[in-house]
């Protein structure tokens, strides 16, 4: 018999244990210092004849990530279409600190990696660098919106999602935001949809989670609208090894 569990793991025992909640540190000591370039991307853009500059921008996320040094500001415009991309929808993967940001928000800014068959990207934006700040997109997949992990052993520092619409669906197990090992995470004021009845998604979905963290010191989960879906489970956040860490301001429904 099918059960769904509707629950909101904050790992209160690890935090109680460590003392008061505390906020996200302003600053860490050891944080570099970048001059940041602005970058910008344009469904009108171009890779190979663009330089990334307002007048002559390029056409994609990923190679304006590839084009752009640590620290950069990539400027994304707006997309009417169901993806940001080339010829194909675009799993993006960002390697390097940088902030990507759209110019007119999440509603008007889409990537959708979803309905692809065998080759759907498992992640929408898979996240594997330090000072990372994804804000303003709508992102649709099959499996996870957000991953961010350190890509060998060891744990990413100041990873931030904000500011964004995250829409899960088709798959056993869907997320909306996953990390791992990451020191100092920010998840604010985003809107997650996972297997969600109506609207533009099916309940598809067996297991389901909005945000998920697990060895994330010191994080800071605020202002964020969860809408869960399981046919078996679903699980607004559940945090695991995440001490010192702020949850706050969150609207559930299931």
């Amino acid at each position: 018999m099918k059960a769904k569990i509707v629950s909101l793991m904050l790992s209160l025992l690890l935090v109680f244990t460590l003392g008061a909640v505390v906020a996200l540190p302003v600053m860490a000591e050891d944080e570099p210092e970048a001059t940041a370039v602005n970058r910008y991307v344009s469904m009108e853009g171009n890779d190979t004849t663009g330089t990334g500059t307002q007048d002559n921008p390029w056409r994609t996320i990923t190679h304006a990530i590839s084009q752009s040094y640590s620290y950069d500001i990539i400027n994304v415009g707006p997309s009417d279409s169901l993806w940001y991309g080339g010829a194909v929808p675009e799993n993006i993967v960002v390697d390097r600190p940088l902030t990507i940001k759209s110019t007119d928000g999440a509603a008007a800014t889409k990537i959708d990696v979803s309905g692809q068959g065998p080759g759907t990207p498992f992640n929408v934006v898979e996240i594997i660098s330090s000072y990372v700040t994804l804000d303003g997109f709508t992102l649709t997949g099959t499996a996870r919106g957000v991953y961010a992990h350190p890509a060998a052993p060891g744990n990413l520092d100041y990873v931030t999602v904000q500011n964004c619409i995250i829409k899960i669906d088709q798959v056993c197990e869907g997320v909306g935001i996953l990390m791992s090992s990451v020191k100092y995470p920010t998840i604010d004021n985003n809107q997650i949809m996972v297997g969600t009845e109506g609207g533009d998604l099916a309940l598809s979905v067996d297991s389901a989670w909005g945000i998920k963290l697990y060895d994330c010191f010191s994080a800071t989960v605020t202002n964020n609208d969860l809408d869960v879906h399981g046919s078996w489970w679903a699980v607004g956040i559940d945090m695991d090894g995440c001490g010192k860490s702020l949850v706050d301001d969150i609207l559930l429904a299931y």
